[in-house]
């Protein structure tokens, strides 16, 4: 018994391994440990999830390891397997999401988020992606009630509140659109977007001009 608990104990500080290097952008070595661990017979069922999410997310991301649609396509099977050894993930499904969306694949997108949403209720950017979706599909007010739900769950979530704001501008919102681009760009300091500091300046010189409309504080 207790070599086995050591035996596990080992996987999961391979797994921090891997994942330190996935994070220091050594991608390949990453794959490498992951796929490893993927050999090893007792893996517990939480664990082996864990590793397929993280090779998926990879291949989701990760320009470096291959062409396009053969990337999506690894990616998608990686994070099948992660919600077929642990059901009860709310970010598998969440990336499971995000894979079918890139994938033009609309309906199981939203199935997707909704299982990670029933997972875990507090989920910012699931929602955000939700909201991305109804855009989409040209439900501006389902979207809209999406992004503001992402932005309560977290409240520097930077793309539902730039997402909300363009949904105001191309709406006539303009107003309301500034104050969304503030939000977004409020906790980001020198690192925000320049595209979004620069539209954020041109809204905030636009309504200088109109007083009737102009932003309060």
């Amino acid at each position: 018994m207790f070599k086995l608990m050591l035996k596990l104990l080992l996987f999961i500080v391979k797994f921090h391994i891997a994942h330190l290097y996935e994070l220091q952008g050594n991608f390949t070595t990453a794959k490498e440990l992951y796929l490893e661990l993927l050999n090893e017979n007792n893996l517990t069922p939480t664990l082996r999830s864990e590793v397929f999410r993280q090779l998926g997310w990879m291949h989701y991301n990760v320009e470096a390891l291959g062409e396009k649609q053969h990337r999506q396509r690894l990616a998608l099977n990686y994070i099948l397997s992660s919600v077929q050894n642990n059901p009860d993930s709310s970010q598998s499904y969440y990336f499971l999401g995000r894979c079918h969306a890139s994938l033009s694949k609309i309906h199981d997108a939203f199935i997707s988020y909704r299982h990670s949403v029933e997972k875990a209720e507090a989920n910012a950017d699931t929602w955000c992606s939700i909201g991305n979706l109804y855009q989409q599909q040209n439900q501006p007010l389902d979207a809209l009630q999406a992004y503001i739900c992402s932005a309560q769950l977290k409240k520097d979530h930077e793309a539902a509140w730039t997402n909300l704001g363009t949904l105001y501008e191309n709406h006539g919102q303009v107003h309301d659109a500034y104050k969304c681009y503030i939000h977004a760009t409020r906790r980001r300091g020198t690192k925000a977007n320049p595209a979004l500091v620069e539209r954020l300046q041109f809204l905030k010189t636009a309504l200088a001009n109109f007083p009737q409309i102009a932003p309060s504080g």
